[in-house]
């Protein structure tokens, strides 16, 4: 795998490890090397214009188009346990520094960014690299941003979005200053100082979700997130059950 000579602070606050890759066959697989290989604990970007076997949660397929941005962000990180919501969080931190562009964003638990009316923008991949007693959150995002990816139905882009041309460094930038700040945030107070700000650009809530929890499948009103970003939903027989992980396969 051939890259290019990572660049130190070409992204403002933190000093950011920049690596910038024309194509590559995952950004969170190039970025978990770069992490077994070393190179101190300063955050880390992996950038590419293009990826050539994407991947969303589960293992899902994750297509990529030219006129997209793609990066994951590697940062040191507290044991898994902790770090429940935190897709839910950098969702937050995309649709904020993005709120330069378009105030027509919401957020599809767990992990999609979509528009007002339900179209997909991007999403997010969390996973955790652990090794020698030391734990790294990879933070996947893929964005359209002068492109419709033509495979993905109900795809847009924000360039449509917000009737102009974005600048990906400007881009760039917006977004890994939010992230930092909201992962700060993040360690310090967990999902719940957050919950509330969710709830401003929850796209599911009050509608009915049909999901596909493990090996059954459930129905029913969403009703927002509890503290730790769990998904609640309200079920035919009066009952709220709360949901750690699931897929929508239907919003109704």
């Amino acid at each position: 795998m051939s890259h290019r000579p990572e660049s130190e602070g070409t992204v403002d606050q933190p000093n950011w490890r920049v690596c910038r890759v024309d194509q590559v066959s995952s950004t969170m697989d190039m970025a978990r090397e770069l992490v077994r290989e070393g190179g101190g604990d300063d955050p880390l970007i992996v950038i590419a214009k293009r990826q050539t076997a994407g991947r969303g949660r589960d293992g899902r397929s994750w297509f990529e188009s030219e006129g997209g941005l793609y990066l994951t962000y590697a940062l040191s990180s507290p044991e898994p346990e902790k770090l429940q919501g935190l897709s839910l969080v950098v969702g937050l931190a995309v649709v904020e520094a993005l709120s330069l562009y378009t105030a027509e964003l919401r957020l599809k638990w767990p992990n999609d960014i979509v528009s007002v009316t339900g179209k997909k923008l991007g999403g997010i991949l969390i996973e955790i690299y652990s090794e020698n007693g030391k734990n790294t959150a990879l933070i996947g995002l893929g964005l359209n941003v002068r492109a419709v990816p033509e495979e993905v139905a109900d795809a847009t882009a924000l360039y449509l979005l917000s009737h102009t041309r974005p600048d990906v460094e400007q881009l760039l930038r917006l977004l890994s200053e939010r992230l930092w700040e909201f992962w700060q945030e993040f360690l310090a107070s967990g999902f719940q100082s957050f919950r509330n700000l969710w709830l401003l650009y929850d796209y599911c809530s009050g509608r009915i979700v049909e999901l596909e929890c493990a090996d059954r499948k459930i129905s029913g009103r969403a009703e927002g997130v509890t503290e730790k970003g769990a998904l609640l939903i309200a079920k035919e027989d009066g009952s709220i059950e709360r949901i750690i992980s699931a897929h929508i396969l239907n919003i109704l």
